[in-house]
């Protein structure tokens, strides 16, 4: 039987905007026994932001110094992104952490802070996930090495090859009440290979304590640890 998994998943906000700060996490994650250290793709929240630091570029610098846990944004709204920026950056962070990365996606949505609609981005539904399965669908192309054809109603690619071997595995997220994204993610195998992602929002160290029930026993001294690390920063 595989064994249960567990990462952190801090905010990049305010004090965890700095990303030295991240590395300091990262760091400790690893020495602690956690197996990812993924950070979200966000640019706002309810309360007033003043400081948001960017999900591909804090994760590479924390891959400069883990050897074993898993990096990556958790989750990237997927049709808001240009699948070629992703495609490059996703293809250099996973070298750079010597093949762990891994790329949680999803739709993205309104409901809790009005990202979309505060920068612009599509706001129907249905239309997200046409643009996020076909970002999927070229991904998987992108990241076989060989180069790729593709017209489609939100992307083009002409004979664009990213040598990336053998590829990033890619996470459908959603809300609990959500089967499709499960779904999603049983369909598209982009690379690797898919994993199956019930996205679910635990805020603060106070809401991990009140989840820590839903983790298996001997994974709770990690919570507990990680609370600890959200409370009150990362060991000096």
């Amino acid at each position: 039987m595989n064994r249960l998994r567990s990462a952190l998943w801090p905010p990049l906000f305010d004090g965890l905007a700095d990303p030295l700060a991240g590395v300091r996490i990262a760091a400790d994650a690893e020495e602690a026994g956690w197996d990812g250290c993924f950070v979200r793709d966000q640019l706002c929240r309810r309360e007033p932001v003043r400081q948001v630091a960017d999900p591909w570029i804090a994760p590479a610098a924390s891959a400069t110094v883990i050897e074993r846990i898993r990096p990556g944004p958790m989750v990237t709204a997927l049709p808001r992104r240009r699948p070629a920026e992703v495609a490059r950056e996703s293809a250099t962070l996973d070298r750079l952490s010597e093949g762990r990365l891994t790329l949680a996606v999803c739709l993205g949505g309104d409901r809790f802070a009005g990202e979309l609609s505060r920068t612009g981005e599509e706001l129907d539904a249905r239309r997200r996930g046409r643009m996020l399965d076909q970002s999927l669908g070229v991904l998987a192309a992108v990241w076989s090495g060989e180069p790729v054809r593709h017209r489609g109603e939100h992307c083009t690619f002409d004979d664009i090859a990213f040598v990336q071997r053998p590829g990033v595995p890619a996470w459908a997220a959603g809300m609990p009440v959500n089967a499709k994204p499960i779904r999603r993610s049983g369909a598209r195998r982009p690379a690797r290979r898919g994993r199956r992602l019930a996205h679910r929002t635990a805020p603060g160290p106070d809401g991990l304590v009140r989840h820590r029930h839903r983790v298996a026993p001997e994974c709770r001294p990690r919570t507990d640890t990680a609370r600890r690390v959200l409370r009150d920063g990362p060991a000096a």
